[in-house]
């Protein structure tokens, strides 16, 4: 289900293919996953929109907006976002 609604969301929206910051985004989800009640295999995208907005979908999927990412002052913030 969670593969299936990515694929939909990934063509309505462009997702952002910048690996250092998809970098930045895992080693941030990396510190948060010990404390995660579910075994998932969690992955962040970034997608290209100006409107800051982050949501996760079945399966560990995880999306944030480059929106929320200017809107964001730290990477403490990004944890709690995420």
């Amino acid at each position: 289900m969670g593969r299936k609604g990515a694929a939909e969301i990934e063509k309505q929206i462009p997702r952002v293919l910048d690996p250092d910051a998809e970098a930045k985004l895992a080693m941030i989800a990396d510190r948060l996953t010990p404390y995660m009640q579910r075994n998932l295999d969690y992955n962040v995208r970034i997608l290209e929109m100006k409107e800051p907005n982050a949501f996760a979908l079945p399966g560990g999927q995880t999306y944030i907006t480059t929106g929320m990412l200017k809107f964001l002052k730290s990477e403490d913030e990004i944890a709690a976002i995420l």
